[in-house]
Order: structure tokens, then sequence, then C-alpha cells
């Protein structure tokens, strides 16, 4: 009775051990063992791993190395503890081949279990016929060559040549050079209201077409009047912050309503690029109106500023144009 027990035990180890290889057992497959150089093949390897196993990591392109070329690499999953990989190379080699060093592991928790997939041989097969053989070579010929014509060639033309250049102005008269006109250009005075109120113009044709948007407005629209404060009243305003313009502009005399009108695009601008503020489409027509009321202030507080400047270009350029054009 006790010597049957010990022979179910061992009989019951045995089937697990096997179980446990077959677990983890790895099969490979070849569409094909011969190749010529440029061919394609599939490789499939079918795993069977433990089913407690948290990740199973099958071999990728960087396994496969020279003479073999990756082109495609599918995963599938067959069973809860089987997985196939199939994957499809191409052969550059020009000998017989072995695959291996191929792994598969089965990560868990406390190890990881390493399993060898089988080598695989692949024999070359050349496209040329065995029994093809190489035709020898032509004998090479050597042809008597004078080399008297070619040196009587290159006299004749060093010749010609010395003759071209020596009587060139004979052969080829020297153009005549064209007299050029100096054209004497006027400098025109540019009005920078009329600049101004142009920038405004094409600021709010874009925004309507849609090219440019609402940083791209508040930003532009700023540096309008910051470019006309530098022209009118000779202060750097594309340089200084929207307090120290406003401050700058009432030491000049401006008017309350060019100040205020001021004060109001400067800050609309500032909450839009530094407070992160998206104002609606009614604030964003405002502030093309703002700017508008703006050049209206302008033209009716700056008129004798510009007079002035347009005064002062023309006795610098001794010229003489119409001051009433503002």
């Amino acid at each position: 009775m006790l010597r049957f027990n010990h022979i179910i035990f061992a009989v019951a180890i045995c089937l697990i051990a096997a179980d446990f290889l077959q677990a983890q057992q790895a099969v490979v497959h070849t569409s094909r063992d011969t190749l010529r150089a440029g061919d394609t093949f599939e490789l499939s390897i079918v795993h069977r791993f433990n089913p407690d196993a948290d990740d199973v990591i099958f071999p990728d392109s960087a396994s496969f190395d020279d003479p073999f070329e990756v082109r495609r690499i599918q995963r599938f999953r067959q069973s809860a503890n089987r997985d196939s990989l199939a994957v499809s190379l191409q052969f550059f080699g020009t000998e017989d081949t072995l695959i291996s060093g191929l792994q598969i592991l089965e990560i868990t928790d406390q190890d990881t279990a390493i399993t060898s997939v089988h080598p695989v041989q692949i024999y070359f097969r050349s496209t040329l016929d065995e029994e093809a053989q190489l035709r020898p070579l032509k004998p090479i010929f050597d042809f008597a060559a004078s080399l008297l014509p070619w040196i009587i060639g290159a006299l004749v033309l060093a010749i010609l040549i010395w003759l071209i250049y020596r009587y060139r102005e004979k052969i080829f008269p020297p153009k005549p050079e064209p007299v050029e006109e100096k054209q004497v250009e006027i400098p025109v005075f540019k009005n920078p209201l009329q600049e101004m109120e142009s920038e405004i113009k094409k600021l709010r044709k874009d925004y309507e077409k849609g090219s440019a948007d609402t940083k791209e407005l508040y930003s532009r629209g700023t540096d309008i009047i910051r470019a006309y404060f530098e022209e009118v009243y000779q202060f750097p305003a594309l340089e200084e912050t929207s307090r120290e313009v406003i401050a700058d502009l009432e030491k000049r005399s401006s008017s309350p309503e060019l100040e205020g009108l001021t004060k109001r695009i400067l800050t609309d601008a500032d909450m839009v690029k530094f407070a992160k503020f998206t104002p609606d489409e009614k604030s964003r027509s405002a502030f093309i109106d703002t700017l508008l009321n703006f050049r209206d202030a302008a033209r009716t507080t700056d008129y004798s500023r510009i007079r002035m400047l347009q005064a002062r270009f023309e006795k610098k350029h001794q010229i003489n144009q119409n001051p009433e054009d503002v």
C-alpha cells in the first residue's frame, strides 16, 4: 500500500513538471528556409506562458540584425496563456545564416523567466545558375595613335585666340555707355495724421476679413498711436510703458479728450496682453471705434503741431509745400 502511494505521488510530480514545461514552451516556424538575396519570408513564434505572469515580452525589431530587415511585426493573443508573434523579414545575405539568440521574457512580481527560442537555419541560394560560367575577357588590342594632329590643332587654336585678343577692339568695338540722367528726388512730407488714419483703416479691414486675431488687433492698435506720438510729440512712446506714455502726453499739454482716449486704448490693450482678458465681439468693435475717435480728436488737437512739423521739414529741404494739407 505504501509503495502504491509512492507511485501515485511520482506520477503526479511528472504531470506537474510536464505541464510547467509545456506552459513555457516556444515553437518557431518559417515559411521558407532556402532564400535568395532580396527574398521575403514569414517567421512565427507561438509561446505558451504562465497565466500568472504580469507581462510577456517578445523579441522586437532590434532582435533581428544583418542580413535581415524587419518589414512588419504583429502579435496575436490566441488564448489566456498563449501568444504568437508574426514577423515578416527580408533576407539580404550571401551565405547560410542562423537566426539565434531570440528570447521571450515572462515578468512577475518576484522573478523574470526567460524562454529561449530554438535557432532557425536559413540557407542561401545564389541567383546564378550553378553550372553557369563567366565568359573569358576579350584580349585588349593596342592601336597606334599619332600625336601630331593634336599638336597642330592646339597650335592653330592658340594662334586664333591670340589674334582675337590682339584685335579685339576692331572685331568687337565697345558700345558707347549711355548717359544716365540724374533725377532729382524731391522729398515729400509724410503727414503723421494721414499715416495713422491709413493704418487704422488697414487694421479694421484685416480684422473684418479675419486675418487679424484679437491679440493682433489690440497690439497693432496701440502701436499705431504710439508711433503717432513719436512723430508728433517727439518722445519714445514705442519703448515706454502705458503709464509713461500717458505721463509724457500730459507734460506736453495735449487735450483732455486725447488723453482720455489714449488711457482707454492702452488700458484695454494691457488687459488683453497681460491680464489674459478675452473681449467679446462688441468690445472689439468698440476698440476700433475708439481708435477712430482718437484720430478725430488728434485732427483737431494736433493741427498746429503737425503744421509746425511740416514747416520745419520744408525749411530743412528748401521746398515749398502746402501746409494746409493736414
